[in-house]
């Protein structure tokens, strides 16, 4: 669904997904560059291989004026490292 911040305002909205990593593995969860021009933060998160509860993230909004990040917006890319 469409979520609307309003400034200072911040929610975690769960991703829907859960996943299971393979051995040796990480993950990390990093933010969108062009957002951060916005004054919208994504709070970055490491993910390690026994994590299993539902992906969610943080979403922050530090700029002066309402945002809206509507279902299916890019903001936020899954890295896996070894």
């Amino acid at each position: 669904k469409d979520i609307t911040l309003e400034p200072g305002a911040h929610s975690l909205v769960p991703m829907g997904l859960k996943m299971c990593l393979p051995p040796r593995t990480c993950a990390q969860i990093t933010p969108r560059s062009s957002l951060g021009l916005k004054g919208i933060v994504v709070g970055a998160k490491r993910l390690d291989r026994d994590f299993r509860d539902e992906l969610k993230l943080l979403l922050i909004n530090n700029s002066p004026n309402a945002f809206t990040f509507y279902k299916g917006d890019c903001v936020a890319q899954l890295v896996i490292e070894k």
